[in-house]
């Protein structure tokens, strides 16, 4: 199956202008500004959309190694690996920032 967005995707979404730039979707910009969908929806709810993706502190992140492999948080090792969070936590050994 293609990937892309497709002619009703086009037609459905709705653009969204945050700090001056035009993104064509929610998912776009979510993508561009490396914050989650639900990010962007929110902060358009609250009207504070010129925020988004400006807090970079990670505080709450702590890398981990999985089978030799550095990744920045629980999370991100999960979507990479796939492994469940009890078998990931047997296999992570947490690293220094």
């Amino acid at each position: 199956m293609a990937q892309g967005r497709g002619e009703y995707h086009r037609k459905v979404s709705k653009p969204v202008t945050i700090r001056g730039v035009t993104y064509a979707s929610r998912g776009e910009a979510s993508r561009a500004l490396d914050v989650s969908h639900t990010c962007i929806s929110s902060s358009i709810k609250r009207g504070t959309l010129d925020f988004v993706g400006l807090r970079k502190a990670n505080n709450n992140r702590k890398p981990v190694i999985v089978n030799g492999v550095w990744y920045p948080s629980m999370l991100r090792a999960r979507v990479e690996t796939g492994l469940g969070l009890k078998r990931l936590k047997k296999l992570a050994v947490f690293a220094n920032s």
